[in-house]
């Protein structure tokens, strides 16, 4: 595949949407990525009518390393709106190709494919071939009129939010007990003893330890020591549900005991997160692990804002979210075919009884 699959863009008259953006994501090369081979790839889909930024989103990419003197490799998968099901044999022959400790850059409506052949997941195999990555999922309800929203959080100061980020960091990583509380209603403690933070603050270069994480970039998130987590959630910006991210008018609360979700609210919403587990179970190889709790996830990002995609709302400053499934990937002991993150405004946060400061 090369670089007419951008036709499409000029075809529904989109191009005034990336006048003007290549710098941008140059800056995400240069800054977050650093050093980078001649050769590296870009998977991406073609989205949906009146929704095409994981296009728009491969053309900044695209031509931002053009710009750079590198020869970007681009690679189609089939939009979806989450990884069941194969990924399409031309990305899984692109990955299996691609000379070992280079880039690849995911920009996609859904979650890419399962890479058979390759890896169980794709962690896995970025892992073992030595690669980085940056990724930019969850895309598929996202419309062209929104990519504003996205372009605003990528503009962002790097370094000040990855200082920030490591403080945070120090603190979780030195506590026992988290406190998370909110004016409308959220009252839940985390068992954080013996667990590591995980930053994505941006900093993605090979000097960091890190194999990657998305672009936007703007959180610290830990897992529970085990089923350590107890209370009450009560979500008023986001949730995750089997077909997309919702977001809330009204808010949906559930309650955490020994570290499983239940009791969700009988709200619309409620029951449509309650089908989406109950759904989940149906086909999960560990379905028990389905409602347990994996991640406090802590937003960072200033220019990030509530708007649509997940990969976006949890990155906003002044939000948390808690996540329910797999962990196991970043220190948890969960492993699901779901992770879904749920957001919530204003929280304050106390580690041992002192409050988190950020």
């Amino acid at each position: 595949m090369g670089e007419d699959i951008f036709n499409l863009l000029g075809q529904e008259n989109l191009m005034h949407h990336v006048e003007g953006i290549v710098p941008t994501f140059r800056r995400i090369l240069d800054e977050c990525v650093g050093e980078i081979d001649r050769d590296f790839l870009i998977v991406t889909d073609i989205g949906y009518e009146t929704r095409r930024v994981p296009l728009l989103i491969a053309y900044g990419y695209f031509y931002a390393a053009r710009e750079l003197g590198l020869e970007p490799r681009l690679a189609a998968e089939l939009p979806r709106q989450f990884g069941i099901g194969p990924a399409n044999p031309a990305v899984v022959d692109s990955l299996d190709t691609l000379p070992g400790g280079s880039l690849i850059v995911v920009c996609l409506s859904g979650k890419l494919g399962k890479l058979e052949g390759l890896s169980k997941s794709f962690r896995g195999f970025v892992k073992r071939r030595k690669h980085r990555f940056i990724s930019t999922p969850g895309l598929t309800h996202f419309r062209n009129s929104q990519f504003p929203h996205l372009l605003r959080s990528l503009d962002v100061d790097y370094r000040k939010m990855h200082a920030c980020a490591l403080r945070i960091k120090e603190q979780l990583d030195a506590g026992k007990e988290v406190h998370i509380w909110t004016d409308r209603g959220t009252d839940l403690i985390i068992d954080i003893r013996g667990m590591s933070a995980v930053l994505n603050s941006g900093n993605f270069t090979k000097d960091s330890g890190s194999i990657g994480g998305n672009i936007p970039a703007g959180e610290v998130y830990i897992p529970p020591n085990g089923r350590g987590a107890e209370g009450t959630v009560v979500i008023d910006g986001s949730i995750r549900t089997e077909k997309n991210t919702v977001l809330l008018g009204e808010p949906v609360a559930f309650k955490v005991r020994r570290g499983i979700l239940c009791d969700i609210d009988r709200s619309e919403n409620g029951q449509l997160l309650e089908r989406t587990l109950q759904n989940a179970a149906k086909i999960a190889k560990y379905p028990h692990s389905i409602r347990r709790i994996g991640e406090l996830g802590i937003g960072i990002n200033p220019n990030a804002s509530i708007c649509g995609p997940t990969v976006i709302n949890e990155k906003t400053l002044g939000t948390a979210h808690i996540a329910n499934g797999s962990n196991a990937w970043f220190g948890g002991d969960i492993y699901s075919i779901v992770h879904l993150d749920h957001v919530f405004r204003d929280p304050k946060i106390e580690v041992d009884g002192t409050r988190l400061e950020y």
